[in-house]
């Protein structure tokens, strides 16, 4: 892993950057309407991708030291991450995309449970039945202000793309 400071910082704006030009590229194509790099009314997002009226909001970071980022370390006072997740997504069908050289695992298992669960019981009860993946799920939500979800509600909780 790179040593903090100076070239370290220069290689992560130029990861940043590399991630915005793909975004610009699909604007090019027709796949996406705009881009707002650093939208003032979007917390932790470089940029902001709309498409009609949906927005996407992405946060690129080029690596974290230990090779992965952990629900622990997103949720750090250092990068509060996930929790800014959530307020940005609370009550609306806006997407947030998280871009790294690193793996995010722990947040990639849950999303991909999540997206594979037709609604929260089942989620609950069979996507996250393991202790490992419910422990995680307790540790999110924990960042999540600890929202109880309603069955109804599940298609409006914040999803990671």
């Amino acid at each position: 892993m790179p040593l903090p400071g100076g070239a370290s910082d220069k290689l992560g704006n130029r990861y940043e950057l590399w991630w915005t030009v793909s975004q610009l590229i699909h604007i090019l194509n027709a796949k996406a309407d705009s881009i707002r790099i650093e939208d003032p009314g979007a917390d932790k997002a470089e940029f902001v991708v709309t498409s009609g009226a949906r927005r996407e909001l992405h946060q690129a970071k080029r690596s974290h030291t230990s090779g992965k980022w952990s629900l622990s370390t997103l949720g750090s006072a250092k990068y509060e991450l996930l929790q800014t997740i959530f307020n940005e997504l609370s009550g609306n069908d806006d997407q947030f995309i998280f871009v790294s050289g690193s793996d995010a695992p722990e947040l990639r298992e849950l999303a991909h449970r999540a997206s594979s669960a037709s609604d929260l019981n089942e989620f609950e009860s069979v996507f996250v039945k393991a202790k490992t993946q419910e422990a995680d799920f307790k540790k999110l939500r924990s960042y999540w202000k600890n929202v109880a979800l309603l069955n109804s509600e599940w298609a409006n909780a914040p999803h990671v793309g």
